[in-house]
């Protein structure tokens, strides 16, 4: 009775507490809070992580996706969800097992700004294109993807071995005759944890551009904050 009672009423008084997780990358252990009401994704339900992996590029290791509680409810009852909203971090394979000492975050940074224009990330679109249609095309779904050139809207100033980009894009999906069309607003985000270049993602719909923008603003820091 009295361990109801108690409950009772640290109920009445609940405050959602962010969850953190334990990321292994190689043998260096990295830890993330997220914010609510995201929760890790592919833990909870396989087909998220089979959809989520099958939407990343060969070259990164996903580390851990975070989507709503909402869209993992979804997820888990079958129902369609939806990848718009997410957090994902992650790590090139090829910087898996490496030192971080090394990097340059000004170059890295100038590098990626410089890279929306080139015509190998481009290719390289195509190629996650093609490899998306392939798999759905094993699920009997049909579609065509196609995303838009990323315009930047921010880049933030180096600081705590971090930086964050600011972009927003267009994202064209055709799938059982239907046309949906979406403008994604995202924050990319490179920061050095434990010795090793950690990028994470962070996106949502764009709909109002000044609060959206400032949702993301304030997303990026709070998940460069977050991982530690």
């Amino acid at each position: 009775m009295e361990k109801a009672l108690i409950a009772f009423i640290l109920a009445l008084f609940h405050i959602p507490c962010q969850s953190q997780d334990s990321l292994m990358v190689g043998n260096r252990l990295i830890k993330f809070k997220a914010q609510i009401p995201f929760k890790e994704a592919m833990k909870e339900n396989e087909n998220v992580k089979y959809n989520a992996l099958t939407l990343s590029t060969g070259n990164n290791e996903i580390l851990a996706l975070y989507l709503p509680e909402n869209e993992i409810a979804k997820a888990k009852r079958n129902e369609a969800y939806s990848f718009i909203e997410m957090i994902k971090i992650f790590i090139p394979k090829s910087l898996y097992n490496k030192s971080a000492s090394g990097i340059d975050l000004n170059t890295l940074k100038s590098s990626l700004i410089k890279s929306f224009t080139n015509s190998e990330d481009s290719l390289q679109a195509v190629k996650v294109k093609n490899k998306v249609k392939s798999e759905f095309l094993k699920q009997g779904v049909v579609m065509d993807l196609n995303i838009g050139t990323p315009v930047l809207l921010a880049d933030s100033t180096i600081k705590a071995k971090s930086f964050y980009l600011i972009l927003a894009t267009k994202i064209n999906l055709v799938a059982s005759n239907k046309n949906i069309r979406t403008n994604v607003i995202q924050a990319s985000i490179m920061t050095i944890v434990n010795d090793r270049l950690i990028c994470a993602i962070y996106q949502r719909e764009l709909i109002d551009n000044k609060r959206d923008y400032e949702i993301c603003r304030n997303m990026a820091e709070k998940v460069i904050t977050n991982l530690y």
